[in-house]
């Protein structure tokens, strides 16, 4: 048997199919480690990408790079902004910037990729809300992803 078993869960099934092999996993091993992580799904990143590009598409002359500054600064730093420390850190780095300055410091922050699968769906449903024309499609579940 492997040392090592790891598994996308994405459904009740696939939950329990996982406990399944996991309890397999320790009575061959007696030790084991867990670990369970909510990373966004790669469907998830194509929406908030979708999104992008269809602001830009719909604001004439916005480049690429400005529609991506704009949504991490005008979406994305408020949601991240909910932590202590994140909030701290934007207080200090935006203190006495102009709009301007804060969107060229958007290319220091990773925004998106330090958000939670539900934070970034929180960003998506903000730029729908804000950008009517945004259509996404949805899946069979009615999800975005």
């Amino acid at each position: 048997m492997s040392d090592k078993l790891e598994a996308v869960i994405n459904s009740r099934q696939s939950l329990l199919d996982y406990c399944t092999d996991l309890v397999d996993f320790w009575t061959a091993n007696k030790y084991i480690n867990v670990t369970a992580s909510c990373k966004r799904s790669l469907s998830m990143n194509r929406a908030i990408r979708e999104c992008y590009k269809q602001i830009r598409h719909n604001n004439e002359g916005w480049t690429a790079k400005y529609t991506e500054r704009y949504c991490k600064l005008t979406y994305g730093v408020p949601i991240l902004s909910e932590d202590e420390v994140d909030c701290f850190v934007f207080e200090r780095v935006f203190k006495g910037m102009d709009w301007e300055q804060k969107m060229k410091t958007m290319d220091c922050f990773s925004i998106t990729s330090k958000m939670s699968p539900s934070q970034a769906m929180m960003m998506i449903d903000q730029m729908i809300d804000d950008h009517s024309y945004i259509v996404l499609e949805k899946n069979k579940k009615g999800r975005y992803f």
